[in-house]
């Protein structure tokens, strides 16, 4: 068996960007060359295939990449890099590495192949799309998968889904020109940075029982003594039901202020991830097999496991690692004992047919 925790904690220490997990690769590829898997190397990403000579696979994912943020924990496997894994990554790459190294001699025992996917870019939008883009699931015959997210705040060891575990989330981007006027004569000039203020209001006016609206960030202006002729805003939108009521109530907002005040607004909220809808008849076979908690509950975090739901069979769980800080934040950190038993209970989960 593996050390999970090392292997967890020399994860943590290399974190990288969306598309930039160049040495977390070469890692996951070191390890992986020792078992008896094929490799397939798709961009950054590593998808590790058990033949079995079947007619189906499943399929297992886990998601590889940092967040841009400077950790502030003091220990030994503090990240040497100016991200982190703040979002739990590195546990879900070091559990997908504990499964592939179970398989290793017990792979022939089930009735379908296995494909586990070491996945890209998770955090910056198009990991998931870029290998369903890439048909490598096709070529496998996968027939469903499965994926997992350590979840701060949730009992430890505990396994908790629901139908629609995490709602939609979609990106907003806005982009506010104007010309730049000296501040004594700023009555002469249009103000990017108060026609921002002012949308942002109105953005945060948006009622929503349904859905979170956040605008996290904005940049403004060029100098102190100079009218702001550029504004950039950027949030998000996490919706159960209603997000495209709400993106079409900031775009005529918008428009409506381009033709008032006669300026170049630009918008851009392409950016989409849909719901996580889990298979009924998966979570229910996986309750036969692990305690398994089933809960009404969608939760507002975004991922993109939700590109593979709509396109097979999926059971996403949350795995709870109890009273941590949240995810994304600089301090994040868990008890990674905790990674053994919750490997071995997800090995249980790979005779689900």
């Amino acid at each position: 068996m593996i050390d999970l925790i090392k292997i967890r904690r020399d994860l943590h220490q290399i974190p990288e960007l969306g598309f930039k997990e160049y040495n977390t690769q070469r890692y996951i590829v070191d390890i992986l060359s020792k078992i008896n898997c094929k490799l397939y190397l798709i961009n950054t990403g590593v998808v590790a295939f058990f033949n079995n000579n079947k007619e189906k696979t499943l399929a297992y994912r886990s998601d590889m990449d940092g967040l841009s943020i400077k950790e502030e924990n003091e220990v030994e496997y503090k990240s040497k890099n100016d991200c982190m894994h703040a979002c739990a990554h590195d546990a879900h790459m070091a559990l997908a590495l504990g499964i592939c190294d179970y398989l290793n001699d017990h792979y022939q025992e089930y009735p379908h192949n296995f494909a586990i996917i070491f996945q890209p870019s998770e955090e910056i939008y198009g990991g998931s799309k870029l290998i369903l883009d890439s048909n490598i699931l096709n070529e496998l015959k996968v027939d469903k998968i499965i994926g997992i997210h350590l979840f701060p705040k949730l009992e430890k060891g505990k396994f908790l889904t629901s139908k629609t575990i995490f709602a939609s989330s979609r990106e907003i981007d806005i982009s506010i020109k104007t010309k730049p006027i000296h501040a004594a004569n700023k009555k002469e000039g249009k103000d990017s940075l108060k026609i921002a203020i002012n949308l942002i209001n109105y953005i945060n006016r948006i009622k929503s029982k349904s859905s979170l609206i956040h605008i996290g960030y904005l940049s403004s202006g060029v100098s102190r003594n100079i009218v702001s002729p550029i504004s950039n805003i950027k949030g998000t939108i996490r919706s159960k039901n209603d997000d495209k009521k709400i993106c079409d109530k900031i775009i005529k907002k918008i428009i409506k202020i381009k033709r008032k005040i006669k300026i170049d607004i630009t918008y851009d909220f392409s950016s989409y991830l849909p719901m996580i809808n889990n298979d009924r008849n998966l979570i229910y076979k996986a309750k036969e097999k692990i305690p398994l908690a089933i809960s009404y509950h969608t939760y507002y975090q975004g991922e993109d496991f939700s590109l593979y739901s709509q396109k097979y069979p999926s059971l996403f769980l949350l795995y709870g690692i109890g009273d941590t800080p949240y995810l994304h934040c600089s301090n994040f950190d868990f008890d990674d004992s905790l990674l053994k038993d919750c490997l071995s209970k997800l090995i249980k989960l790979l005779s689900i047919d």
